[in-house]
């Protein structure tokens, strides 16, 4: 039977070949949580079971509130400590350690064709990895952290091809806001984006895991890249590739030919930065989207020998990616520069502490929400780390063409 990557992961799972639309119920490989989406399933879990599935299939992460800004969130996160140290969860991530979907693309806890299920919308970041992986919300992932299993309406199949080479000032980011620009930011409600291309192939993994971060702004229900040699690097193994070969729509794109920028207080208001012309208050680089060390190296070179004007706050994504940065003096470059570094955090890109908005302020972060209200009440847009490190050396938003 003709299948998709997806509907064949999902086969896999129950035993049977699986229709779009159709309701399935099936065992989970591994459920990721973080301290947000974790406090909220741990009050009813106790309603369900006394025992967690499996305590080797379940990764917590504390990033949201890191670290922690009010007695709250303290008294949380300590909650959530009492909970992992009683169930004996394995992989465990106290504050500092990162944001969970960079912490789990490190870790490996499962290999591709895996099924995982993440208290987070962005858990669509892992298809990167070769992996159908979901976001649910808390009732959901309560049933699931006691039974291991959940369910799934199986969604279409999207094909996206990219082709074309990377140019100059164009990264991973401003393809995929491209590509929520043509398709609508509900142009891929509760699908599977399977990407493929030309464009893709020459991506590395930081950079696929952005693309594959973003298509949840598409409302896309997962996203994944077929198994090849950058995915084998990346496990440090040889892995058994699958073809797919039967989608419901197909799409293809070029890589775009310049730096893009998405515009309040849509991701799909996307224009080119030559076209934008916006004094901001505040950068911020990182976020799940691009805190990865490929991003940092990028802003790095920007910034090296130059002085911020505004505001500019920088998060590593992890503490690997931290230390990678101390270590090759991106750390130096960045304070040197006048910039404020953060710990591996989520940092404002939620709206809750380490860089919140104040009135009537503009934002240009390398996140991946714009929403009104998002970072506070002020307006956010969205560009690659490249126009991010650009803009704040000159104080506007800027075309990073003009620093590279």
């Amino acid at each position: 039977m003709l299948m998709s990557l997806t509907h064949q992961i999902l086969s896999r799972k129950t035993g049977r070949n699986v229709e779009p639309g159709e309701i399935v119920e099936c065992n989970v490989d591994f459920l990721m949580m973080h301290d947000g989406s974790a406090f909220i399933a741990l009050k009813n879990f106790g309603k369900i079971g006394k025992k967690v599935f499996d305590r080797n299939k379940i990764m917590i992460v504390f990033d949201h509130y890191c670290p922690s800004n009010s007695i709250e969130n303290s008294n949380i996160h300590n909650q959530i400590r009492k909970f992992v140290k009683n169930q004996g969860i394995k992989y465990f991530f106290d504050c500092g350690s990162g944001i969970c979907h960079q912490v789990f693309a490190e870790t490996k806890p499962v290999k591709p064709y895996s099924v995982i299920v993440g208290g987070d919308s962005h858990t669509t970041t892992y298809g990167a990895l070769g992996v159908f992986a979901v976001g649910m919300g808390a009732t959901d992932i309560t049933v699931t952290l006691a039974t291991g299993k959940t369910w799934f309406m199986v969604p279409e199949a999207y094909r996206i091809v990219i082709n074309g080479r990377m140019r100059k000032g164009v990264y991973a980011k401003d393809i995929i806001l491209d590509i929520i620009k043509n398709l609508g930011v509900a142009g891929a409600n509760n699908s599977a984006v399977e990407f493929e291309g030309s464009a893709v192939k020459k991506l590395s993994m930081d950079s696929r895991l952005t693309l594959c971060n973003m298509v949840t702004e598409a409302g896309a229900m997962n996203s994944i890249i077929g198994v090849d040699e950058k995915t084998e690097k990346h496990f440090g193994m040889k892995i058994k590739k699958i073809g797919s070969n039967h989608y419901g729509k197909v799409f293809e794109y070029e890589s775009p030919d310049e730096p893009l920028v998405a515009c309040p207080h849509s991701v799909g208001n996307v224009k080119p930065v030559r076209e934008v012309e916006a004094e901001i208050d505040q950068v911020f680089i990182g976020s799940c989207t691009n805190g990865r060390y490929e991003d940092m190296r990028v802003a790095a070179n920007i910034l090296r020998n130059r002085k911020v004007r505004v505001r500019t706050i920088i998060s590593p994504a992890s503490r690997n990616i931290y230390l990678r940065c101390l270590k090759d003096g991106f750390i130096k470059i960045f304070m040197q520069s006048g910039a404020i570094v953060l710990p591996p955090s989520c940092g404002p890109c939620i709206g809750v502490h380490n860089g919140v908005l104040g009135k009537n302020e503009v934002c240009l972060s390398t996140g991946n929400r714009n929403f009104k209200g998002r970072m506070g009440s002020g307006k956010i847009y969205l560009c690659s780390p490249a126009t991010a490190a650009s803009s704040a050396v000159n104080g506007e938003i800027t075309d990073p063409r003009r620093y590279l």
